[in-house]
């Protein structure tokens, strides 16, 4: 069911949205080499509970973190540990829930480890282009499939790829109804309406190969890319 939002039920969603961007940008300015992903994890728990959230991930399916921190090849999911220390010329992708009165805001963004190289940097860019690119297209009157082809769209001269297994969602709870797929207009949703005050979250999962092939580990939080699959 998709559901429609009061004024006021958004008028929550967006002071979820903004400790959930907050806690974001001040991680983002904390990470450097030689700190764990266990501690960037402590460190967004402490900011968001100080200031009257909920890391919401935290025991969900009993997921032992408050984030998701990815770093190179893994997709996404990856859980806080204190044996995954950050080097210099990594990437890291910080994806997080908080909960604020009841409601939830969703966000990930990717960062380098200090310098990374033109590639990754390239990578970087075209992929919040991407994003900015679908946001541009979540507006009355408009479908589902208009947000994945857009996104498509901006990645594809690059030579980049979308990660069809992953998807965006609606939110309220943790991955709500409806999805929202990062492809062209034929995709499953593509003949949904984009109704007044729907609240949606687009996940962007931008890949510099094909095809992808990935493995399910760490009890199945966290795909990962198998060797030789071209990424450099």
């Amino acid at each position: 069911m998709i559901n429609i939002r009061t004024p006021e039920e958004i008028e929550k969603i967006a002071r979820a949205g903004k400790l959930t961007a907050d806690t974001l940008s001040f991680l983002a300015k904390n990470i450097k080499p030689g700190i764990s992903t266990l501690d960037i994890d402590r460190m967004a728990e402490k900011y968001i509970r100080d200031r009257g959230g909920i890391p919401s991930e935290k025991g969900y399916c009993g997921y032992p973190g408050s984030i998701c921190a990815s770093v190179n090849e893994v997709v996404v999911h990856g859980i806080p540990s204190a044996r995954k220390i950050l080097r210099k010329g990594d990437i890291i992708s910080l994806d997080l829930v908080v909960e604020l009165n009841g409601y939830m805001g969703d966000s990930c963004i990717t960062v380098p480890v200090g310098h990374c190289s033109k590639k990754v940097a390239q990578l970087l860019k075209v992929t919040e282009e991407s994003l900015y690119a679908g946001i541009k297209q979540a507006v009355v009157g408009n479908h589902i499939g208009d947000i994945g082809h857009a996104v498509e769209s901006t990645v594809k001269p690059y030579g980049y790829g979308v990660l069809r297994d992953y998807v965006g969602h609606e939110f309220k709870s943790l991955h709500q109804y409806m999805l929202i797929k990062s492809e062209n207009k034929e995709a499953l949703m593509a003949a949904v309406n984009i109704l007044q005050s729907e609240v949606e979250n687009s996940s962007l999962m931008i890949k510099q190969c094909v095809p992808l092939e990935y493995e399910e580990v760490v009890e199945m939080y966290a795909p990962i890319y198998k060797k030789g699959d071209g990424r450099q």
